[in-house]
């Protein structure tokens, strides 16, 4: 009896142990309380993501406002330059004025419909940032909330917002503007567009189903958010009666997926696509696919097998940054331009490339990692990790 009852014992320490591990390995790198009133409850947690943070923001109510005369507490720590991706919850009405100023490694945003209030600056020097959808709860967006935003190429404004201050897009060199409003309202700033950025008016192609937001350009879709609960994805080739031609930003930190098929509409794996997809094992780019943009794969660190579809013709930055379980990727010949640091971190990977030698279009830095590299090498096995066009 005694000898069951420590056995019981010992049992109930070990899990014990293991439960205070597993809770452990997910508790917040810092917490901080970012309430702007007593009367408000915002918290923010500050989490490790692979190669650098995710911040999340939940409770209720206005963020702080901080100013170069009062940091955010991300920036006070140091914290700020390695911030990947933020999440705002349902819940919170406002955020803060210079709240992720300066954060440039920011890429990924997940914005609530209660956000009312985008404050001054909040955006400002967010190299990171190529899209970015306005939550249609959103009244207000304060001055400079995406100055110095270079890399931000399309930013959508719903019919929500009726006021936006001076130099909100300033240094936005190569951003176009869809505004759902027919012509500029009353209560936008003379100097809101000081970079006379194009704007298209009456844009009403802000779309949504049960599986996906969407945006249309042309006629076609870019994803930009994936709302499913499968592990499994297969996306469609078209969504309500709209040819799918880009992912956007549709899976940009999902930890849920483990894979995912795409149709042969497909022509452009954007920016960011599966962004610190950790879960990611799988997926299959169709042949359609023409370009595989920069950060594409970062740190999908589960990721063991890809098919390169055959008319892939570049490989952008970092596209497999950290993806630390791919053994094996075959490059076909039709690839004309990989560019920087496209391994980097792939400690177990060997390429195998169709072209004899490395081709001009090759930037100087894509193996910057010292990856084995089989050139010359044109045939395909059962256990390759990618082929070119299809698996034999």
């Amino acid at each position: 009896m005694k000898k069951k009852i420590l056995l019981a014992l010992a049992l109930v320490a070990i899990m014990t142990v293991l439960f205070a591990i597993s809770v452990s390995a997910a508790d917040p790198v810092e917490t901080w309380d970012i309430s702007a009133t007593e009367n408000d409850n915002v918290t923010a947690y500050l989490y490790s993501s692979g190669s650098g943070y995710s911040l999340t923001i939940s409770g209720t109510g206005a963020m702080k406002n901080w100013s170069s005369y009062n940091y955010s507490p991300w920036k006070l720590s140091g914290h700020y330059k390695n911030i990947l991706s933020v999440t705002i919850e349902e819940g919170v009405t406002n955020i803060g004025n210079e709240a992720f100023y300066s954060c440039s490694a920011l890429s990924g945003i997940s914005i609530p419909k209660s956000v009312m209030v985008i404050g001054s600056y909040s955006f400002c020097y967010c190299y990171g940032l190529n899209s970015f959808v306005v939550p249609s709860g959103v009244t207000t967006i304060n001055s400079g909330a995406f100055k110095y935003c270079m890399y931000l190429k399309s930013v959508v404004i719903p019919n929500s917002v009726t006021s936006i201050g001076g130099e909100a897009f300033y240094g936005s060199n190569s951003l176009t503007i869809n505004a759902q409003a027919t012509s500029k309202p009353l209560g936008w700033s003379s100097y809101w567009n000081y970079n006379n950025c194009p704007v298209v008016w009456g844009y009403n192609n802000i779309k949504t189903n049960d599986t996906f937001d969407y945006v249309l350009h042309n006629g076609k879709a870019s994803l930009t958010r994936y709302k499913g609960a499968s592990s499994e994805v297969i996306v469609p080739p078209t969504i309500d009666g709209y040819e799918i031609y880009n992912l956007g930003d549709a899976f940009v930190e999902n930890t849920s997926v483990t894979k995912i098929t795409l149709p042969n509409t497909v022509t452009l794996l954007g920016r960011y696509a599966f962004y610190g997809c950790t879960s990611l094992a799988e997926i299959n780019i169709a042949d359609s696919v023409e370009f595989i943009g920069s950060y594409v794969f970062y740190n999908c660190s589960s990721l063991s097998k890809v098919t390169i579809g055959n008319s892939t013709e570049s490989i952008g930055n970092y596209a497999f940054y950290n993806c630390t379980s791919l053994e094996e990727i075959f490059i076909p010949d039709c690839v004309l331009i990989v560019g920087n640091y496209v391994f980097s971190g792939c400690s177990a990977l060997t390429v195998y490339a169709e072209a004899a030698s490395q081709p001009s279009g090759w930037y100087a830095d894509w193996n910057d990692s010292n990856c084995p590299v089989v050139w010359g090498h044109a045939h395909t096995y059962e256990n390759h990790i990618c082929v070119c066009g299809k698996e034999e």
